[in-house]
């Protein structure tokens, strides 16, 4: 049986000798978020480039709403798990300039 390990926003598979995996992994990479489907588990890791956090912002939350839509129709994953690819934090909260936009 394949088993995952989520520690620390990192997801690695974990070996079992004489056990045979079946893998299908395809990444699909934008500019906030990674889709990764590892044995039937989608990995969707928030990371955008060049923030100390993540944020909720108006692409972010497009970008999302793709991945989203596309783990419902990717048949080979039957789960998925988010993750984060900042040290020690997933999402800070809404992005602030986005908030001043709308008052």
């Amino acid at each position: 049986m394949a088993q995952a390990c989520l520690r620390l926003g990192q997801l690695r598979s974990l070996v079992v000798p004489g056990v045979r995996h079946l893998s299908s992994t395809r990444t699909v990479a934008g500019k906030h978020l990674n889709y990764e489907v590892r044995d039937g588990v989608a990995v969707i890791k928030f990371d955008t480039p060049g923030a100390k956090v993540n944020s909720l912002g108006e692409e972010l939350t497009a970008e999302f709403e793709e991945i989203v839509n596309k783990f419902s129709s990717d048949g080979s994953a039957k789960a998925a798990v988010l993750i984060s690819g900042k040290p020690g934090c997933f999402i800070a909260g809404a992005d602030i300039k986005m908030l001043e936009k709308v008052k």
